[in-house]
């Protein structure tokens, strides 16, 4: 795998994934560095970081630098985990400087316990993107459960079992949330999010507890071709959010569908093909939907077969051939 070419991929997919110096430089963990911290640290901008399959119980610090840190299957996350047992303090952590050309990709992020905010990822506002990873059993004694302080992309990841005082999964999330599937997650206040402003487009939330104040708080910005539903607790709570284009109960308003999302089957959130949010989404959306859905497939497809295409709704595009090719874990593509 080349970093040029990952790079190049990124660019078209229509986000740059690192800054494309000529010389960027490969570092491999473990062949020629014993840790993923030892590989960031010899790395400048524009190189990437590949991170065998494997277990690594280590906290990480990208200490301001433009770079890819991914696994070598990032397609298959749940192959490479970073981890901590409970020793306190984040998993990932991101000075604040970091831009587009900085990325995390493909790995497993569990056990992270910050005594504040963000017990897997701290990104003190860095704009970077985090792009196919899971987010397991993380908890952060104030905001921000798995991620807390992110102002770039965050595409195709899963969020389980998270706990936060405020935003179980996500807090103090500003960029674009996309193709994110949300289950079983729980916080006091926000369930699922808490005070995550941008734009929250084709997620699926499912089984998140909001014990007293919602599963979706503080959200200021624009929630669309989502399904929210089995959650607990007051969905939307004390927020200005405009909602179009969603699956959940009692839903009024453009667009909107208050019916069962009719998933395949339990514990798997894919459309069935008798799913009223086949096609029922919009492509009208701030800065546009991205490219493909959570399965790296192609993001709008005739699901309904009528003639017409049109987005779905959820993290997960229906096909009704299947025939679709994923794109393949050799390049990174965020759009």
């Amino acid at each position: 795998m080349d970093a040029r070419g990952i790079c190049k991929a990124a660019v078209i997919g229509g986000l740059w994934v690192c800054c494309a110096a000529a010389m960027a430089a490969e570092r491999h963990v473990p062949g020629q560095y014993a840790t993923i911290q030892a590989a960031i640290d010899a790395a400048v901008h524009g190189d990437t970081v590949v991170v065998a399959e494997g277990a690594y119980q280590e906290a990480i610090h990208f200490r301001g630098k433009n770079i890819l840190v991914t696994s070598t299957d990032w397609a298959h996350p749940e192959k490479t985990s970073l981890w901590l047992r409970g020793t306190g303090g984040s998993v990932v952590t991101f000075a604040g400087t970091e831009g587009q050309g900085c990325a995390l990709a493909g790995f497993r992020i569990h056990g992270g316990h910050s005594p504040d905010a963000g017990g897997a990822v701290r990104g003190n506002g860095a704009s970077g993107n985090i792009v196919r990873c899971v987010f397991m059993n993380n908890a952060a004694q104030a905001a921000g459960g798995a991620i807390h302080g992110w102002a770039g992309l965050i595409n195709g990841c899963t969020f389980k079992n998270n706990y936060a005082t405020y935003g179980a999964a996500l807090a103090g999330c500003s960029g674009k949330i996309a193709n994110c599937v949300f289950i079983d997650n729980r916080a006091p206040q926000g369930g699922a999010l808490n005070n995550c402003d941008g734009l929250i487009v084709n997620c699926t939330f499912v089984a998140n507890r909001g014990i007293s104040e919602g599963v979706i708080r503080a959200c200021d910005g624009t929630i669309a071709n989502s399904i929210l539903w089995g959650n607990e607790g007051e969905l939307f709570f004390d927020g200005t959010a405009v909602v179009s284009h969603c699956c959940f109960p009692g839903a009024t308003g453009s667009g909107n569908i208050d019916a069962e999302p009719l998933f395949v089957a339990s514990g798997d959130y894919h459309l069935s093909a008798a799913s009223p949010c086949l096609d029922a989404g919009t492509a009208e959306v701030p800065g546009g939907l991205t490219g493909l859905d959570a399965d790296r497939l192609a993001r709008v497809v005739d699901s309904d077969q009528d003639g017409a295409a049109a987005v779905d709704l959820g993290a997960y595009e229906f096909d009704p051939l299947g025939v679709q090719l994923q794109v393949g874990a050799s390049r990174i593509v965020l759009a």
